[in-house]
């Protein structure tokens, strides 16, 4: 029997698209040797002061104050930091893989993933660097791996065959940098400096666009230099990139990162498995779409027969469709829409409370890795301007 009202009661029946707040981008997962130690706990760095409350003064060491200098020579960010242990040469591989699986406790313990993976020092040993790649599948992360040091191009292709994973990135060679310390030149793990640049290009341009091309901050120099013509696909930085190797170029005005494709290409070549920014802006928007649909779950499916508009099933689509027209408006994606297939939508499927949606034509624009251009030559011409020039003469 329904509760006795002698009045009036005004109820609110909710009805529109289900804002979605987008999943953090620029967020690296750093693995690495620190003072502290071995410490089983994620510890949340935003900039240098940050680091040295939480991890101490850096030390020779220390792998993990040399990545977020790296880092922070491009741009403060979010880093989540496991620290493995105090010197690189007594920390066991099987430590640094343990550390890395404490960031599936990240969204739990923090409320997001780390989305770049980064463990210089140990991510050129191909243990790590498969449980890198592992990790990153899972959590819809990149995972960036070195190349061992001093590597030749022919090794540096036969350590990258280990892997074929769309979002496993492999860097070669080491870089030149300049210790702030002790102002000698010293090397540095490629990956931390890219995973640097890929922070500041999320700020500055957005995830839909990749960090190749763009100024690596504090190289000096490169372990190994690499033949490059720009024209001659055979010369040693155009082969190991049309192998999915990213390396470094240097110009005028200075270095940098050079390369889009991952460990997947060539085996693979469709743009969805091959660039860095197809890549993310897929696994941003699939955990943004998971993580905002959450809250729709064990309603019920039809609310009102009478008006679709009112029942969560119909809003589940318009809300899907609102991110994607907000993202194509902004130019993260250059085309996407939802639909509810029918053909999924079985009475079976609905009686069990299993509601199917497709995201149709989805793309991102790829990134322009070539330009060729016909230039005719014309030899006619030259009777042409003679003619304009003199053909009025007496």
């Amino acid at each position: 029997m329904a509760e006795f009202l002698h009045g009036v009661k005004v109820k609110e029946k909710l009805k529109g698209v289900i804002p979605f707040i987008e999943v953090l981008s620029a967020v690296i997962g750093l693995v690495g040797t620190s003072p502290l130690g071995k410490k089983d706990e994620i510890i949340v760095v935003r900039n240098w002061d940050d680091a040295l409350k939480k991890l101490g003064e850096p030390n020779e060491n220390s792998t993990i104050h040399k990545a977020l200098r790296a880092y922070f020579d491009h741009r403060d960010c979010t880093v989540l930091v496991v620290s493995v242990g105090s010197n690189p040469a007594e920390t066991p591989d099987n430590d640094v893989t343990e550390g890395l699986r404490l960031f599936e406790k990240a969204k739990n313990q923090l409320g997001f993933f780390p989305k770049i993976l980064d463990v210089p020092g140990f991510s050129h040993k191909e243990t790590v660097a498969q449980a890198m790649s592992s990790l990153a599948d899972k959590i819809r992360a990149v995972a960036y791996v070195n190349v061992p040091e001093e590597a030749t191009p022919e090794e540096a292709l036969t350590f990258k065959s280990k892997f074929s994973s769309k979002r496993t990135y492999c860097f070669y060679p080491r870089v030149k940098v300049l210790d702030e310390e002790t102002g000698e030149v010293t090397y540095d793990w490629l990956s931390s400096r890219a995973a640097g640049l890929t922070v500041k290009t999320d700020f500055e341009k957005g995830f839909q666009v990749s960090p190749s091309n763009k100024e690596l901050k504090g190289v000096v120099g490169l372990e190994r230099i690499l033949t490059y013509v720009p024209n001659d696909p055979s010369s040693e930085l155009q082969y190991i990139n049309s192998k999915g190797i990213i390396s470094v170029k240097r110009d005028m005005a200075g270095f940098r990162l050079f390369g889009n494709c991952s460990t997947a290409f060539p085996s693979h070549t469709h743009p969805a498995e091959v660039f860095i920014n197809w890549v993310r802006v897929a696994d941003i928007l699939d955990e943004t779409i998971e993580d905002n649909l959450v809250q729709t779950l064990d309603e019920n499916i039809i609310d009102n027969p009478n008006d679709p508009t009112t029942s969560i099933v119909y809003r589940i689509r318009e809300s899907i469709d609102d991110i994607l027209n907000t993202w194509k408006a902004k130019g993260i994606i250059i085309s996407g829409s939802a639909e509810v297939p029918l053909d999924l939508n079985t009475p079976s499927e609905l009686a069990s409370g299993q509601v199917h949606y497709r995201i149709n034509d989805f793309a991102v624009s790829s990134p322009l890795q070539g330009i060729t251009i016909e230039r005719v030559a014309n030899s006619d011409a030259i009777a042409e301007v003679f003619q304009k020039l003199f053909g009025g003469n007496r």
